[in-house]
C-alpha cells in the first residue's frame, strides 16, 4: 500500500510539473495561432476585394467599349412648332390671372431649357415657393391645352405640395420666401372651377378653406397613427387593399 502511495504521490508531482512547464506554452501557441486565423481571414478579405476591383474593372471597360461602338451621330431635336407653344403659354397666362399672378404674367416657353420664362424671368431662377406654383401652371396649362385641342393626355395630373414654400435657415433671396397670400387664395379658388372630366390631384400639408374643401374631393391622411375609419395616406396599406 505504501508503494502504491508513493507513485501516486510521484505521479501527482509529475503532472503538476507538466502543467507549470507546459500550460504557458499552450497558452501562448493558442494565443499564436488565433492571431494566425484572424490574420489569414483578413487577407482573404483583401483578396477577395482586389478580386472585386478586377472583375468589376472588366466590366466596366467592356460597357465603355459597346457604348464607344454604338455611338452614332449625335441627335439634333427638331424645335418645337412655334404655334402650339403659343398656344400652350397663352394657357399658362390665363391659369396665371386667374390665381392673381403679380405682374403681366407674360409667358414664353425657352427650348433650350424646356422651361417656362414668365415676365422674362426663367422659372427656375426664382425661390422653390414660386417655382412650385410655376411648375403647377405649367403642368395644368399643358393638361388644359391638350383637353381644349384633343391632344393625347391621360388627363390627370399629379403635384406635390405646390402651396408649402421651402424656407430652411437664411433666404438666398426675396424671392426664397412664402408664395403671395393672393396667389395661395386663387389657386386654391381655381380647383373649384376645375373643367368636368380633367383630374388634379393637390397632395398638400396646407388645409384647404372650409368652402374650398366642400367644392373639391378633399381628404385628409392622419398618417400612422389613423384612427377607424380615418385613412392613413394616399396609398392604402396592404391589409386594406385585399
Amino acid at each position: 500500500m505504501k508503494e502504491r502511495a508513493d507513485n501516486t504521490a510521484a505521479l501527482n508531482r509529475i503532472n503538476a510539473q507538466l502543467e507549470t512547464m507546459l500550460n504557458p506554452a499552450i497558452q501562448d501557441i493558442t494565443s499564436r495561432l488565433q492571431k494566425l486565423v484572424a490574420h489569414r481571414i483578413d487577407l482573404e478579405a483583401v483578396r477577395n476585394d482586389h478580386d472585386q476591383v478586377a472583375n468589376l474593372r472588366l466590366i466596366k471597360d467592356e460597357i465603355e467599349k459597346v457604348a464607344e461602338d454604338s455611338k452614332g451621330p449625335s441627335r439634333k431635336w427638331e424645335p418645337l412648332p412655334s404655334f402650339e407653344l403659343r398656344e400652350l403659354c397663352n394657357e399658362i397666362e390665363a391659369l396665371l390671372q386667374e390665381w392673381s399672378w403679380t405682374g403681366p404674367g407674360r409667358v414664353e416657353f425657352d427650348q433650350t431649357d424646356y422651361d417656362i420664362v414668365v415676365d422674362g424671368q426663367s422659372r427656375q431662377s426664382h425661390g422653390k415657393g414660386v417655382r412650385a406654383i410655376l411648375y403647377s401652371a405649367f403642368v395644368i396649362g399643358l393638361l388644359r391645352y391638350c383637353h381644349r385641342n384633343k391632344r393625347p393626355h391621360p388627363g390627370v395630373v399629379v403635384i406635390d405640395s405646390p402651396l408649402t414654400s421651402y424656407k430652411k435657415g437664411k433666404m438666398r433671396s426675396a424671392s426664397d420666401g412664402p408664395i403671395d397670400i393672393g396667389i395661395e387664395a386663387a389657386f386654391r379658388r381655381s380647383l373649384t372651377t376645375m373643367t368636368a372630366g380633367l383630374q388634379i390631384i393637390i397632395i398638400e400639408n396646407k388645409e384647404p378653406p372650409a368652402d374650398v374643401a366642400a367644392a373639391v374631393h378633399y381628404e385628409w391622411f392622419a398618417g400612422e397613427n389613423a384612427l377607424p375609419g380615418e385613412r392613413m395616406g394616399f396609398i392604402p396599406p396592404p391589409s386594406a387593399m385585399r
